[in-house]
């Protein structure tokens, strides 16, 4: 027996003539009912959205010889207000992007997708990392951080012998 006769809800007329026809309606009403509630949500998906994704900047990290290097995307972020910090081995980035309002043009807000207000991002760094050579520079909506590497750290490289 076809396994498409074992389902229930499918006439077995529709499938071998390819009558679909009855079933647009609600497949369309389905469909707009599922746009029409993810729109308020951004592209980065709803479960990023719902757990604070929406507010914490983007980052790439990545390690040469001598350091480490961060590069957080802020746009819209003004200089004075980022905050780099390291407490122990934990590197903190906190800021916030402001809003501007005009009070000249105002009108119906038909969707937001710009994200305002206060984020914080923390990572953990690697255990080699001098924090006292820590520098960090904005330019053009992206925050460079260096993080160098002690001298310790780079000749703690260790050949393993595969047996």
């Amino acid at each position: 027996m076809p396994r498409r006769e074992l389902m229930p809800w499918r006439r077995r007329g529709e499938m071998e003539s390819g009558r679909t026809e009855e079933m647009w309606p609600m497949r369309r009403a389905f469909e707009s009912m599922f746009d029409d509630f993810f729109r308020g949500f951004p592209r980065m998906g709803m479960m990023e959205e719902m757990f604070g994704g929406g507010t914490m900047p983007r980052i790439n990290m990545e390690e040469t010889e001598g350091a480490y290097r961060i590069d957080a995307e802020l746009p819209g972020v003004e200089e004075k207000d980022i905050d780099v910090s390291v407490r122990g081995n934990m590197l903190t980035i906190r800021g916030e992007r402001r809003e501007e309002k005009t009070e000249k043009e105002k009108g119906q807000e038909i969707f937001r997708e710009c994200r305002y207000g206060n984020f914080e991002r923390t990572l953990q760094l690697p255990m080699e990392v001098d924090i006292d050579r820590i520098n960090a520079t904005y330019r053009s909506g992206v925050l460079h951080i260096e993080l160098p590497k002690t001298a310790e750290a780079k000749e703690k490289v260790k050949k393993i012998e595969v047996h």
